[in-house]
């Protein structure tokens, strides 16, 4: 399968028909068939700029289209300011997991580079290791309420059946009991998300390994991958261990429902806004890594409204940061991010009115006079290390820390968020 890895903001020509000499292009078909997926989204993954050429947007993960597989890569330098593709993936891929909490172990970047197949052949393998984990342990059985005619009693005898179906036949008896078995939807989702697996595998020995794995669920029934079932399924206390597999079949799955894009089997499209992932990313590495210092972060906390309508007294506009860390139920520090790369030698540093004036409006609502911007770090000249300078607000104490956040280690990233958040609120009291 034809694997294409693009760079958001990455610019790609727009041709007829794809040859040798420019297979780092994009179809006119492909290209139309990206804007039906982007359609059905609700989103633009990719800015047509002239009928010749094409800029991507903000949005990570991979479309199929066409049988081809685009592979959608956010900018993460490595520590020398490169673009690691193998690096790249294993971040992106590390950063889902923590967003979507998951708690699913993904293998080192040596591992990782050892998969040619790019982002999605990945995926696989990391779903394959988590799931033959649990398997190991043991496939998930439930009970489920069965009727039968039988020859001795099992269960409860159902009185008014067996009087309208066994007047003649005595010898059988009508019984309602409980069937313990491996058929259920826990286990019919783990099927069907191994089952689309087998028709975009890249490398044979990643095949090998979802084809292993689905030989162990052969007594469960194949159901139809119709109206998202699988992201009502609810887990109980035998099951718990299996909820960051659940979460990876759901997220793979809802990829490949056909309310995001129709053709053929194969075809599937697992997007997500890299600004909404930096955001969710940050906050749970944020209140992991607090929590052990005793404060408490508080992700997306809607709580306070910025106005309220004068005649009805109906408030209006809430407000909702991306974190509040608090101490003792008082807030202490709110934080928002921001996916975009700060310009370090423009006055401004390429950060947004806007921005400042909704940071303006937290501090006043939530009384709180510390406040910070996280931006993810871009190496600029000759920095080598992420920088971070203090804005004040005149005449006022609301002080704002703009930080950036180096991502292509993500084993530093608690540790720089402990150092950026934790010194405001213990030095700018």
């Amino acid at each position: 399968m034809n694997i294409l890895s693009v760079r958001e903001y990455d610019t790609l020509p727009v041709v007829e028909t794809l040859d040798q000499s420019d297979a780092r292009a994009l179809t006119h078909r492909e290209l139309d068939a990206l804007d039906a997926v982007g359609s059905r989204l609700g989103i633009r993954i990719a800015e047509q700029i002239s009928r010749r050429q094409v800029r991507f947007q903000q949005y990570v993960g991979l479309v199929m289209v066409d049988g081809r597989i685009i592979e959608l890569l956010p900018k993460i330098e490595s520590d020398k300011g490169e673009q690691v593709p193998s690096m790249v993936r294993h971040n992106l891929l590390r950063m889902l997991l923590t967003a979507f909490d998951t708690n699913v172990h993904v293998p080192d970047t040596t591992n990782s580079q050892e998969t040619r197949g790019g982002w999605l052949d990945v995926f696989i393998r990391v779903y394959c290791e988590a799931l033959s984990v649990q398997v190991r342990k043991g496939i998930v059985k439930r009970y489920r309420l069965e009727q039968d005619n039988l020859f001795a009693v099992r269960g409860q005898v159902l009185l008014g059946e067996q009087i309208a179906r066994n007047l003649v036949h005595q010898e059988r008896i009508v019984c309602e009991f409980d069937e313990l078995d491996t058929d259920h939807e826990l286990n019919q989702s783990l099927k069907l998300a191994l089952s689309k697996m087998t028709l975009c595998c890249f490398r044979a020995s990643t095949q090998r390994k979802v084809r292993e794995l689905l030989a162990n669920f052969e007594s469960v029934s194949r159901r139809a991958a119709a109206d998202r079932w699988w992201d009502a399924i609810e887990l109980d206390r035998l099951s718990a261990r299996y909820q960051g597999v659940l979460r990876m079949t759901q997220f793979f799955l809802n990829g490949f429902s056909p309310d995001i894009i129709g053709g053929g089997a194969a075809s599937m499209a697992l997007v997500f806004d890299m600004s909404v992932l930096f955001e969710r990313y940050i906050g749970r590495v944020a209140r992991m890594e607090l929590s052990r210092i005793g404060l408490q972060v508080h992700l997306q906390q809607a709580k306070h409204y910025l106005t309220r309508w004068c005649d009805s007294g109906q408030q209006t506009f809430l407000l909702r940061p991306d974190i509040v860390v608090t101490r003792a139920h008082r807030t202490v520090c709110i934080a928002d991010t921001k996916w975009k790369r700060l310009t370090l030698d423009e006055r401004r540093m390429g950060i947004s009115q806007s921005d400042l004036y909704q940071m303006l409006a937290y501090a006043d609502r939530y009384s709180c006079d510390r406040i910070v911007l996280l931006y993810p770090f871009e190496r600029f000249g000759d920095p080598a290390v992420p920088a971070s300078r203090l804005l004040a607000f005149e005449e006022r104490k609301t002080r704002v820390l703009i930080g950036q956040v180096m991502l292509s280690d993500l084993e530093t990233v608690p540790g720089q968020l402990r150092t950026l958040l934790s010194s405001i609120v213990e030095e700018m009291g």
